[in-house]
């Protein structure tokens, strides 16, 4: 079964990571959007994949899994070229820095955990999670990083030092925490069953929801936001401030 999904950023392409059921065969695969035709298997996990992700230039896909692995390959040829060992448990997500020269993991195991591609060490451990880490980004200048977890924080940490700058208690859009308040000034977080609109500035209140999203994704724009509630697909559009 498929687990995860991540397109190109020309969108004509698609990655998929095989999941936790019948006929699963832990791979990663490259799709073409258009024609639906399989174009690259990447094969070397020894079990399922739970995260993928594109490099910026496209020439390079990421994946985290089940057996406490990264793995770096090349989309044309779905050549593994790195294997990065650290995690001690389920590898929940991956990430790339703008620059592709970097790469940011989550994990099971409370950490988020920091690679440099040019030879695959890991440069920082970022502890300070106490459930599982789901979502990991870099800053738009490589120079944070956020985590969100199941402990019902994000967390902003300096990329260089391991640092943790600042807890957010909730969960939100991790992407968008992570390009900054100047890109995105407002933001949706969840807290106490409710999800909360609030600057991003200083976290000044704004509106309310009275229903916990999931899966919150933030619009380009910076002032809607999607999410699911059960299995009703919700937006949330702020009128003025």
């Amino acid at each position: 079964g498929v687990e995860i999904v991540a397109f190109s950023r020309n969108d004509h392409r698609v990655l998929s990571g095989s999941g936790p059921h019948r006929g699963t065969d832990n791979t990663v695969r490259l799709w073409d959007a258009q024609s639906g035709q399989e174009l690259v298997i990447m094969r070397g996990h020894e079990d399922q994949v739970t995260s993928v992700a594109y490099s910026p230039d496209g020439r390079r896909v990421l994946s985290g899994s089940y057996d406490k692995t990264v793995r770096l390959w090349d989309a044309q040829s779905g050549q593994e070229l790195a294997i990065m060992r650290g995690h001690e448990s389920i590898v929940y997500s991956v990430a790339f820095s703008s620059d592709g020269r970097r790469v940011l993991s989550g994990s099971l195991d409370q950490t988020v955990r920091l690679w440099d591609l040019q030879n695959g060490r890991e440069l920082v451990v970022l502890v300070g999670h106490y459930e599982s880490v789901w979502g990991v980004a870099f800053s738009p200048d490589g120079r944070r990083v956020v985590s969100g977890s199941w402990d019902k924080t994000v967390r902003l940490w300096d990329a260089q030092t391991g640092e943790c700058l600042e807890i957010l208690n909730g969960t939100g859009d991790i992407a968008a925490i992570a390009a900054g308040a100047t890109a995105f000034p407002w933001r949706a977080m969840v807290r106490d069953g409710e999800t909360v609109l609030e600057s991003a500035t200083d976290g000044q209140f704004l509106a309310l929801f009275p229903n916990a999203l999931e899966h919150i994704t933030t619009h380009p724009e910076g002032r809607m936001w999607a999410g699911s509630v059960q299995n009703h697909l919700v937006l949330l559009r702020l009128q003025a401030v």
